[in-house]
């Protein structure tokens, strides 16, 4: 199963704060995780807030290991006692990209390999062929009761039905790059 961009920040954000032992700002932290990870994930810009969205509540998801104060007119984190003493048991998970990921980093670059497809293809239909293997024989929606709950799984129903269709379009894809002219 791939890891999420977002735990790998967070993740690494924790060993960080364990080598500042009087706290961080939220954005010296952020800038110091974009600067570790700079290789592997694409640093916060305009468009793209993952690690501020990964690290702005970082005491919730990690209340045994961090702590928040507000100072002035920013947020500083500070380690906890028991981040420091089980600093050495932190890991961080390997980041793997998904395949969406894959493409659009290709797409943003404006390239257009074909072959790269194949490794997307494959990792797609890993994931179609897992969802198909789920047996739902005897469920029935209307035994839901929170109408929440029962508005995503219809939604989740119909990306299903979506997953199907790109089976099939994604069997055309072809491990040879096709020649595309452009007039």
């Amino acid at each position: 199963m791939k890891t999420p961009a977002s735990e790998v920040i967070r993740k690494t954000a924790l060993k960080i704060l364990t080598e500042n032992p009087n706290g961080m700002r939220l954005s010296d932290l952020k800038f110091s995780t974009e600067k570790e990870l700079e290789e592997f994930i694409e640093p916060d810009n305009s468009k793209n807030g993952k690690f501020r969205s990964a690290l702005w509540d970082l005491e919730k998801r990690y209340p045994e290991y961090v702590l928040k104060e507000k100072q002035e007119k920013s947020a500083v984190f500070f380690p906890t006692e028991k981040l420091q003493n089980e600093k050495e048991d932190i890991v961080v998970p390997k980041y793997s990209p998904t395949a969406r990921q894959m493409y659009e980093e290709m797409h943003s670059r404006g390239e257009n390999r074909h072959s790269d497809y194949i490794e997307m293809k494959a990792k797609l239909m890993d994931v179609i062929e897992l969802i198909e293997e789920i047996n739902l024989d005897g469920f029935d929606i209307k035994t839901i009761e929170n109408s929440k709950e029962a508005t995503d799984i219809v939604k989740a129903l119909i990306y299903l039905e979506g997953l199907k269709d790109l089976k099939y379009s994604m069997q055309n894809v072809q491990s040879q790059p096709r020649h595309h002219f452009r007039y």
